[in-house]
């Protein structure tokens, strides 16, 4: 787990924070409040797009590593292949999801040094942002959309480890979430698919529910996503100590 915390979890959290802050660099000495700047910064930058390899850098490549030293063969002999599995499972879902948090949290904390929320602004979407300022939780409204990043982030990164297990390969596993968020926007398209399978809106706290229940319906898409993901991950490393 140490492992997933180093330098490149550092420049994961800069990444993505930086880019908020290229965005909202040209609107910082206007008369804006928090929530402008951020729904602005939301709106023009590629937070989207770059959201899953930023959740990849710190640790999705870890598998990659210990096959490519050939560690993960002393690994799976001295801690067996069940906690092995475990271990690595969680500390690049921690990495991915906290990186992504944290960055977010980061280009906040830079807006409130900045500005004050306007609670009288109701922006970005008509649900889930107008019905949990209006009484004034500010706090609370970012607090969830730190949660939805962290759910985010921990998918993306999964996504990635599970890919690893068949492909070792660090480019393509890094490379891998991205081609997935273009694949799951093809999906999201298609007219018969509901709002609350986009994952980049889901994401965001975008789509046309409440505040608890957006994140009600997160927690059960992107948790039964991760599921899915450490299944894979735990049958490709199965598949490899049985066949090499």
């Amino acid at each position: 787990v140490k492992r997933a915390f180093g330098w490149s979890f550092a420049l994961a959290i800069l990444f993505y924070c930086g880019q908020f802050m290229i965005a909202a660099y040209d609107v910082f000495g206007e008369e804006h409040d928090v929530f402008s700047w951020f729904e602005y910064s939301r709106s023009v930058s590629y937070t989207g797009w770059l959201l899953p390899v930023a959740a990849a850098l710190p640790f999705a490549t870890g598998f990659c590593q210990d096959v490519k030293s050939r560690y993960v063969n002393g690994q799976l002999l001295r801690v067996g292949r069940k906690r092995y599995v475990a271990s690595k499972l969680a500390a690049v879902g921690l990495a991915g999801g906290l990186a992504c948090a944290l960055g977010l949290m980061l280009f906040l904390a830079a807006l409130f040094f900045n500005g004050v929320p306007d609670t009288s602004w109701y922006g970005g979407n008509p649900v889930f942002l107008k019905k949990t300022i209006a009484d004034g939780h500010v706090i609370l409204y970012f607090l969830g959309l730190c949660y939805l990043t962290t759910l985010a982030g921990a998918f993306w990164a999964l996504s990635a480890l599970a890919f690893s297990a068949f492909i070792p390969n660090a480019y393509l596993t890094l490379c891998f979430p991205l081609f997935l968020f273009r694949l799951s926007l093809t999906v999201a398209a298609w007219p018969w698919v509901p709002e609350w399978l986009n994952l980049a809106m889901l994401g965001k706290g975008s789509i046309q529910q409440d505040f608890w229940p957006t994140l009600g319906i997160a927690t059960c898409v992107f948790g039964a996503l991760i599921a899915s993901c450490c299944w894979a991950f735990h049958k490709g490393v199965k598949r490899r100590v049985e066949h090499g």
